[in-house]
């Protein structure tokens, strides 16, 4: 909903919305839980704190206007993590010299999994709600994989950490993440590079 804009709008509100399919600095509500000196924003801005928190990259992939009836307006947005919804109606608003307040989000996809292929609560039953379960190994599918030996699931099921150099396939640069697929094909953890060695990030060995 558009608040107290001027008529007609500075500009049309679909060109508005070309300005935002790119990679744009994006500033996170106060009311978030990025910290700020170690606390949450939302704790400060609770206790009546002014929150400042810096703009930061975030890309929109895909921003359309799904219906516009003025002051009301739908759109169907892709965008990468990090994206405040509700702040990036504030920024389109504002880039039509308004304001805006939301009144419905609705997120319909993450990744490659989808609402429109869930299961509804109350299809669920205690004798059924396993054999509606995705493989965990699904969730990590974006991520490189590095196929475990019997001696490296070993190693993981003690929560060490694997030698790098045993892994030449795997990326190179410190903080790249991969999924550890044990012997079996199913998820056994997902590791990140520090240094020389694959430390655990997730551990699910043993947890079926």
């Amino acid at each position: 909903h558009l608040v107290d804009a001027p008529w007609p709008p500075i500009f049309p509100l679909p060109a508005a919305l070309a300005l935002f399919r790119c990679q744009i600095l994006h500033r996170p509500p106060a009311f978030s839980a990025l910290k700020v000196a170690g606390q949450r924003a939302y704790d400060l801005a609770r206790r009546g704190q002014q929150v400042k928190l810096e703009p930061r990259p975030i890309t929109i992939h895909h921003l359309e206007l799904v219906s516009y009836d003025y002051p009301e307006f739908c759109l169907d947005i892709a965008c990468s993590s990090g994206t405040y919804v509700r702040s990036l109606g504030r920024d389109i608003a504002e880039s039509l010299g308004s304001a805006a307040v939301m009144s419905a989000l609705e997120r319909t996809a993450i990744g490659d999994f989808t609402s429109t292929a869930a299961v509804r609560a109350e299809e669920l039953a205690p004798q059924t709600w396993r054999s509606a379960l995705l493989p965990a190994r699904r969730a990590v599918a974006a991520l490189p994989q590095l196929l475990l030996t019997a001696d490296q699931l070993q190693l993981l099921s003690h929560g060490l950490a694997l030698d790098a150099a045993r892994c030449p396939q795997l990326p190179l640069e410190t903080g790249a993440e991969v999924a550890a697929i044990a012997p079996d094909g199913a998820l056994a953890a997902v590791l990140v590079r520090s240094g020389s060695q694959w430390k655990l990030v997730r551990n699910l060995v043993g947890r079926g």
